[in-house]
């Protein structure tokens, strides 16, 4: 079990805490959707935490050193409040329809984009941010408001850029060099 205290590891708990936002609450099929992914990047260092429910992606990456015996692969939460998170070790390292989440950035940066900048103490209230991108992407498609939402919520002090990429108007969000996340767009369709 991985005990993470905010007093004791601050950077470390908001990251995880952010990172919680994007685990899938039910989905029976596809229990690895329901964990948090971990991944030692021992070339550059680096732990990267992922979540991912399906149609957003969090990643929150920290250097190797400023925590402490943690292993690749799945991990449920025990318990997660305000002071403290507690991750259990699944015991499996992620199969392959745990979605890559390297590919998800590396691929929309590829695209034609329009960038947004957003300010972590969110100066401009999400529900405006989210009324300026929907009308820059396209007719019939938005964004979950509440994902959205989640992603411009980094922890303060943080802060972010949106990009929305095209074609397929994903939404990318790169904040603070620790931080990135991916939304997948809804569509919008009229019955008639």
């Amino acid at each position: 079990m991985i005990v993470i205290n905010k007093k004791q590891q601050p950077k470390f708990f908001d990251g995880v805490n952010w990172v919680c936002k994007a685990i899938a609450k039910n989905y029976p099929t596809r229990e690895s959707l329901t964990r948090i992914h971990i991944i030692d990047v021992e070339l550059l260092e680096l732990i990267q935490v992922t979540a991912c429910d399906g149609h957003r992606v969090h990643r929150f990456i920290i250097d190797k050193d400023e925590v402490e015996n943690i292993n690749d692969g799945l991990y449920t939460i025990n318990k997660k409040n305000k002071t403290e998170i507690r991750l259990l070790e699944d015991g499996t390292i992620a199969s392959e329809d745990y979605p890559d989440i390297n590919k998800f950035i590396r691929d929309s940066s590829d695209n034609e984009s329009i960038p947004f900048t957003i300010n972590g103490d969110l100066s401009m209230p999400a529900s405006i941010a989210y009324a300026r991108v929907v009308r820059k992407i396209s007719e019939d498609k938005a964004f979950n408001i509440d994902c959205f939402s989640d992603l411009l919520n980094l922890p303060e002090g943080s802060y972010g850029k949106l990009k929305v990429c095209r074609p397929g108007c994903q939404l990318v969000m790169l904040g603070a060099s620790n931080y990135s996340g991916f939304l997948m767009p809804i569509s919008i369709y009229d019955p008639e």
